[in-house]
């Protein structure tokens, strides 16, 4: 049981990251297509 809990933690963790990974892509293929260049952080 502790370990599914822990289980279950940690996915609902990964989920946030994963959306919060999405928010940047998003904001991040927002500015490449303003910018029309593939890497404007370089």
């Amino acid at each position: 049981m502790g370990i599914v809990a822990r289980k279950g933690k940690s996915w609902a963790h990964l989920l946030q990251t994963l959306r919060k990974f999405e928010a940047k892509m998003k904001v991040f293929n927002e500015n490449l297509r303003k910018t029309g260049t593939d890497f404007p952080f370089l």
